[in-house]
């Protein structure tokens, strides 16, 4: 009871902290009347409706003061918006009831100095990150966690380590708190946390500080780990996980070993620049064994400097898997987050023709909850062209037994287990397109693909 109440008190007084800063960090206060919860947004030439919600309204980084509209049918108010800024705004409805709500500029993500780009160009690197682990274990005690295996590997001794020495505490509050946000839309908020957390460590006092030239790792402009470090500190204070952590400190090193060995990045990172006129200048991969399924990546650019990151599983084989492909698994994994950053600046350029020919969408995917994540004929045609794409790698890396096997894998995954089920011939063509002509560049490939593509979808 002492620790609830405790609990409590600590929360409130973060509440309390967040609330004045954010007081702090506010430059202006407005209001603006109307008569409806929904209101027009103008974000510099752009506009959207947004439903008032008493909530964080975000706005990307880009590097400029924004002009910000407020539009509803009896008011209007308009204001610059600084990167980092945060305004508060009181929207009085039917001039009864008042929803506020905070719009914020995102502030730039990450600060490439000249230290860093000199000790880090060119080169690329594995991590298993203590604090990261330490954020892996505690969604493996959430009631999601112990479900999800494409969220949590339930299938090595590892994990089941990671249980019986963590259970007693997975009603920490950490860990109440992780069920409760992760309610609503749960892979959005484990993505969020789980790639955030690559940015902290442990200093000398023990306490989780962000030493790293970045500010935020995740797709969303909103670090939500940030809010939770108190918690995530006495959630390894009380579980002991430091002790843990080093314990298991040379299994870790060991599949950083194995990860360097079975997925040559080096050799990726070259046959794709071959191919792209996009450039990177530094790779980093981030991995942990408690992590299933769920692969992200995301780039960041300043300073001239160009980084790619990587969020992965580990390179965790069966029993007498040969040598070729664990070779080949892992640089497919590795690869299909890769070359997102590649191929999707091109599928950028290309948005017309991807919509005329991915919009008839249960032509290519199941109608299925599980493929919610890809509603969009972009979406789905950079998941077809990212995955298709590693197939052309393998063409010129292995020899022909062992690329009719590893092709034939790709396609029973794509289509069985993931759903995309015109892989195979998307697929096939996209290999017929390559052997033709090797010397042709990618974005021509992808406008022959795409108009293939337009003309299967349309046959039916």
């Amino acid at each position: 009871m002492k620790f609830k109440v405790l609990t409590y008190l600590l929360t409130l007084i973060v509440l309390i902290i967040s609330c004045e800063n954010i007081d702090k960090n506010s430059k202006k206060n407005f209001y603006i009347n109307t008569n409806t919860k929904n209101i027009k947004i103008g974000f510099n030439n752009q506009s959207f409706t947004w439903l008032i919600k008493d909530e964080t309204l975000n706005f990307p980084f880009n590097d400029k003061v924004n002009n910000i509209k407020l539009i509803s049918k009896v008011d209007s108010i308009d204001f610059k918006l600084s990167p980092g800024q945060k305004v508060s705004v009181d929207f009085i409805i039917n001039k009864i009831d008042t929803i506020n709500a905070i719009i914020y500029g995102a502030s730039k993500p990450v600060v490439f100095d000249s230290k860093y780009i000199r000790e880090n160009s060119g080169t690329y690197k594995n991590y298993v990150p203590k604090v990261h682990e330490l954020v892996n274990i505690a969604f493996a005690l959430t009631e999601i966690g112990a479900k999800d295996h494409n969220m949590i590997n339930h299938k090595t001794d590892y994990y089941h380590k990671v249980i019986k020495y963590f259970k007693p505490f997975k009603n920490h509050v950490l860990i109440d708190s992780l069920n409760r946000n992760m309610e609503d839309d749960p892979y959005a908020y484990y993505y969020n946390l789980r790639m955030n957390a690559c940015m902290y460590s442990f200093d000398s006092k023990g306490e989780i500080v962000n030493q790293s030239p970045y500010n935020r790792f995740s797709w969303s402009s909103i670090n939500h780990l940030e809010e939770l470090l108190y918690l995530v500190k006495d959630f390894s204070e009380t579980s002991k996980f430091e002790d843990f952590y080093e314990k298991n400190e040379i299994y870790y090193d060991s599949l950083k070993q194995v990860q360097d060995k079975v997925a040559p990045i080096g050799k990726m990172w070259k046959w794709i620049e071959d191919r792209f006129s996009e450039r990177y200048n530094s790779y980093k991969v981030y991995f942990s064994p408690l992590i299933g399924g769920l692969h992200s990546t995301q780039y960041y650019t300043d300073n001239d400097y160009k980084e790619a990151i990587m969020f992965i599983n580990a390179p965790i084989f069966e029993n007498n898997v040969s040598s070729i492909k664990k070779e080949i698994r892992s640089s497919r994994i590795v690869f299909t987050e890769i070359d997102h950053n590649y191929v999707n600046p091109i599928s950028d350029l290309l948005s017309n023709e991807i919509e005329n020919s991915f919009n008839n969408r249960f032509y290519w995917v199941l109608d299925d909850p599980g493929l919610n994540g890809y509603s969009t004929p972009y979406a789905i045609f950079n998941e077809y062209m990212t995955w298709s794409l590693y197939s052309l790698y393998l063409l010129d890396n292995f020899n022909e037994d062992e690329l009719e096997e590893a092709v034939k894998e790709i396609e029973i995954i794509m289509i069985k287990k993931r759903g995309f089920i015109k892989f195979k011939e998307f697929n096939q063509k996209l290999i017929e397109l390559y052997q033709n002509n090797k010397q042709s560049d990618i974005k021509s490939l992808m406008e022959s693909i795409l108009k293939w593509s337009k003309n299967q979808q349309n046959t039916i």
